[in-house]
């Protein structure tokens, strides 16, 4: 069956608009970002994170940890506890972001295994 020259300009256009959408731009550039150092005493923490110059896609959780994530754009609410009384390494919690940049911690809050707050929030400020 012979296919028109209309159907074939709207095969190729199609085709093409697929391409750019799978290419993107910087707007769908994703990228992935760990916590700065949590504190040696944490062992659960709560953080509110605010779009900058990336949106917060999500945050993943190893093994070690277990957590929960709320987006509100333009902010993120990330709460996660260790499933063991051990320090919380910083890798445990992954940031995903889109827009190839960064994000700002607007609010991090950590806890000791009391439930006390740590001084300073229990995160080491990013330098």
């Amino acid at each position: 069956m012979a296919t028109s020259r209309r159907e074939h300009r709207f095969i190729w256009t199609s085709m093409l608009v697929a391409i750019v959408s799978a290419c993107g731009g910087e707007s769908n550039h994703r990228s992935a970002t760990s916590l700065p150092a949590i504190d040696a005493s944490a062992r659960s923490c709560e953080l509110l994170l605010e779009d900058d110059t990336a949106q917060v896609d999500t945050a993943v959780f190893d093994e070690t940890v277990r957590g929960e994530v709320i987006r509100q754009a333009p902010r993120t609410a990330v709460t996660f506890f260790g499933l063991r009384d051990a320090p919380i390494h910083r890798s445990a919690v992954r940031i995903d972001l889109v827009g190839g940049g960064a994000m700002r911690i607007v609010h991090a809050q950590c806890f000791d295994r009391t439930g006390h707050p740590l001084p300073n929030g229990g995160l080491a400020p990013r330098g």
